[in-house]
């Protein structure tokens, strides 16, 4: 009796429906299966193709409110180990480029915009009237692997687009008739392609048998392989490269709005480039490192993010909140205690803040102009 009882106790039906496969695959979710067709839904997210190139070769696709779900059954994204992930974040950023360029009407260009047949480039996107806009925003997002479009991975892929990409600021800026430049600070080499797979693997086998460890590691090696982008080989040469060729040519009033690593960008950017200061009309960061010294640093970029720059940090107060000053810059709450959520959270303000400064740049006679409240 106790022999039987412990056997049956062992032996749970989702354990008997995984042995009584002839194919099984235990990675991520598939190990959580408690039936044959929650298994073949989750199945349906492999792609039947070694070179996905859009997320519904994942078996996804977003809904009008942008949250990420299955084709099959609407259920939200099923993880399948890091390689999986990685790559459908691959086709979720040229999805976005789609968007960027279909819906909003952006112009691909590549960097360097002088390149040579077969060099390798870099993607950045302008806005339609970016030529012609009598104002202009420069948008640098944070490091890691998001891309144009982007504000955080994770979030275009556990949340909605609406948080996770920039898009919601396009609105904002259509609206204002601000020309946008979308940067790419992340994207510093142009990397191999993956190895094809020998003839007898299988698509499932291709996808779900690489343990997570071992696809990073592989992925070290192959950017060790990777040729730089000329102009773009680093986050601030991208950012330099940009100013130069498209923002140095003209004397529109800029604004910037930067998250993340892009704060670090900036104010490498204002360091490298005095003659921006002049130009600058906000700086707007979200959540962003900013590593001004007031104590170090030339005079007047101390005097211009005294005047010019907000940075809405993660925080647990409300929006708008007064936070005090911090490497010569404003501190307001951002309204999320989330690093990653802090640019749609308090994007209302920034847009107002940014609209406020733009009108002050109009009516100064020069000199570093007022400061711009959000309140």
């Amino acid at each position: 009796f106790f022999v039987f009882f412990f056997l049956c106790k062992k032996t749970t039906p989702s354990r008997l429906l995984l042995r009584s496969m002839a194919k099984k695959w235990m990675t991520g979710c598939l190990a959580k299966v408690t039936s044959e067709e929650e298994y073949a839904q989750v199945m349906a997210t492999v792609p039947k193709t070694f070179t996905p190139t859009c997320i519904a070769d994942f078996g996804y696709k977003y809904t009008e409110e942008g949250r990420l779900v299955q084709l099959s059954n609407g259920a939200p994204f099923a993880w399948l180990g890091q390689k999986h992930y990685d790559l459908l974040g691959e086709a979720i950023i040229e999805d976005l480029y789609r968007e960027m360029e279909g819906k909003f009407g952006f112009q691909r260009r590549h960097c360097p915009l002088d390149a040579a047949e077969g060099e390798p480039t870099i993607p950045i996107f302008l806005s339609p009237n970016f030529a012609t806009a009598s104002r202009v925003v420069m948008l640098i997002q944070g490091m890691g692997a998001v891309r144009p479009g982007m504000w955080a991975r994770a979030l275009c892929i556990n949340d909605t687009l609406g948080t996770g990409t920039i898009f919601h600021y396009l609105e904002d800026c259509a609206r204002e008739d601000w020309g946008v430049a979308v940067l790419n600070p992340n994207e510093n080499e142009a990397l191999p392609p993956l190895p094809v797979p020998p003839e007898e693997t299988s698509f499932e086998e291709f996808w779900l048998s690489t343990p997570d460890q071992v696809w990073k590691d592989s992925q070290h090696k192959r950017a060790k392989s990777a040729k730089p982008i000329r102009g773009s080989d680093s986050p601030f040469h991208h950012t330099e490269y940009v100013w130069d060729q498209l923002f140095s040519v003209d004397s529109r009033p800029v604004a910037i709005i930067a998250h993340s690593f892009g704060g670090k960008c900036t104010t490498h950017l204002l360091r490298s480039r005095p003659e921006t200061l002049s130009r600058i009309s906000s700086i707007a960061f979200t959540d962003a490192m900013n590593d001004v010294r007031p104590k170090v640093d030339p005079k007047p970029l101390v005097k211009l993010m005294k005047a010019k720059a907000i940075n809405w940090v993660a925080s647990y107060e409300h929006l708008d909140k007064e936070l005090g000053t911090r490497s010569g810059c404003r501190e307001l709450s951002s309204g999320h205690p989330k690093h990653e959520w802090t640019s749609e959270s308090c994007r209302a303000s920034v847009i107002r803040f940014t609209r406020e400064s733009f009108s002050h740049a109009s009516s100064s006679s020069g000199g570093v102009a007022k400061r711009c409240d959000v309140a």
